[in-house]
């Protein structure tokens, strides 16, 4: 992997991270799930251009 994907990596993973922190102080849960299914899509991209 290179050091732009482990870059881009990081930072999918630390946004995700705060965006469902948000959704779940809201207790949005609908969005939980939405961010999940774009985490997965995102990660799969990143790990193709690797």
């Amino acid at each position: 992997m290179s050091i732009i994907a482990f870059d881009t990596l990081e930072t999918l993973h630390s946004t995700y991270t705060e965006r469902v922190n948000e959704a779940v102080e809201v207790d949005d849960l609908d969005l939980v799930d939405e961010l999940s299914r774009e985490y997965e899509h995102e990660l799969a991209r990143i790990q193709r251009a690797a």
